[in-house]
């Protein structure tokens, strides 16, 4: 390989690499840049001009994996540990595809390896865009995404269908002959293409099993938190039925005191009714949409009661174009979010304040809330491998309803604006 296939090829290795991620597993946001990420940037692509001058081709794949992997953490906006999570995934799918590519190119007679290295690089990236125009863009973007101990599960079988792949190849290439190579290879090529698509159809499968159960569990919480919501408004009207029965017996009480010249025991007296009227009314939030009550009602009172001053204001008619389970993950996730960083406080700083509005082609939410977080996307939970996943639940809803999300972490206040079409 000259200077420029060399340079050519690990371009396309970093793209392959990127296409992986931007498709398959669903990173399609890219981090705002500043003057750090430049630098390394261009610390990168410095190196990457000497690695492709000095070394050669075969010792350029694994440097040009690294590179795409430092990228990819530079430009997109996604967690190291993601990141870190899913290399051997996305190695072991790319150098299957790209086994299976080789073994086909081949066959039709390319005998130079530094052009099938080429060609096998741009026609992995080609299926792979060709994969997301045809299928993946109508999926969820996460429809591939495994997390944790059943990612490394994955990796590990995958790497293992690789192996596999190489011992049929290897095992076809020894007993092939000149009559049979055509065969031989047909096989190699099919259990090759068999085995990609016995990785994502599992991926699929797992993902869609884990999606009902999911939505079960979800069901059954918003059942329960129905369920506490509609308790909590017999319980209030009890109250209120048994306070207009008290009411005649109070008032001939404060008139008698008026009467008696004894106006601080009827200010007293005053005073108590007020605050039990209080008592009945205050956490009785309506916004005219029956879901969000419910997790209003659900989420806010207690946390109220551990002293969170709560501003709720505006109103969401109740047909928002929405399914109601992504109704439920959207709100729920915006106020356990706030909950969970207003916690974390002092009772005399815990602030949230709530903003509904219904205009004629966007409904918003507006969630602000004092924090003592530094960066929105780390989890103040014990539990963190279970949690810490509410924005990205946010996000994923937004995006499927094409709507706008904008988070902004500023000096102890975190805000986040929602809109969403009818």
């Amino acid at each position: 390989m000259n200077c420029l296939d060399r340079g050519l090829y690990f371009l396309l290795i970093i793209f392959e690499y990127y296409s992986f991620y931007y498709v398959i597993l669903g990173v399609r946001r890219f981090r705002k840049l500043n003057r750090k990420t430049y630098l390394a940037l261009s610390g990168i692509v410095i190196t990457m001009v000497l690695l492709i001058n000095f070394a050669g081709a075969i010792f350029l794949y694994m440097p040009a994996m690294i590179y795409s992997y430092l990228l990819i953490l530079l430009i997109m906006d996604i967690k190291k540990k993601r990141l870190l999570e899913n290399i051997f995934l996305s190695f072991s799918l790319n150098s299957l595809l790209e086994l299976v590519l080789l073994r086909i190119i081949r066959m039709l007679g390319f005998e130079d390896k530094n052009i099938s290295y080429l060609f096998c690089g741009v026609i992995t990236a080609a299926i792979i865009w060709l994969f997301y125009f045809l299928k993946v863009r109508k999926l969820d973007r996460e429809i591939f995404v495994v997390e944790g101990k059943v990612n490394i599960m994955f990796s590990l079988m995958f790497l293992l269908f690789v192996a596999m792949f190489s011992l049929l190849s290897a095992f076809l290439s020894h007993i092939g002959t000149e009559k049979n190579v055509l065969t031989s290879n047909l096989v190699a090529v099919l259990g090759g293409f068999l085995l990609i698509v016995a990785d994502f159809y599992l991926l699929y499968i797992f993902n869609e099993r884990t999606k009902v159960e999911f939505e079960k569990r979800l069901a059954v919480q918003f059942n329960n938190q129905q369920k506490e919501y509609f308790e909590r408004l017999l319980e209030k009207e009890n109250d209120t039925r048994q306070y207009r029965h008290d009411m005649i017996a109070q008032l001939v009480q404060v008139k008698y005191f008026i009467d008696e010249g004894e106006y601080k025991e009827a200010d007293s007296f005053l005073t108590g009714m007020l605050k039990s009227i209080t008592s009945i009314s205050e956490y009785n939030y309506d916004v005219g949409n029956e879901i969000v009550n419910t997790m209003l009602n659900y989420y806010l009172p207690p946390v109220k009661k551990e002293g969170c001053e709560i501003e709720l204001k505006g109103y969401l008619p109740e047909d928002l174009k929405m399914e109601s389970r992504d109704l439920c993950i959207l709100v729920s996730n915006v106020l356990k979010n706030a909950i969970e960083a207003v916690m974390q406080l002092k009772k005399e700083k815990r602030k949230i304040r709530i903003t509904l509005d219904s205009g004629k082609i966007f409904w918003k939410i507006n969630v602000v809330n004092s924090t003592n977080n530094t960066d929105y996307m780390v989890t103040t939970k014990k539990d963190k491998e279970n949690h810490g996943f509410g924005l990205n639940n946010i996000r994923n809803v937004v995006e499927k309803y094409k709507g706008k999300c904008n988070v902004e972490l500023n000096k102890g206040i975190f805000s986040i604006d929602i809109a969403m079409k009818y």
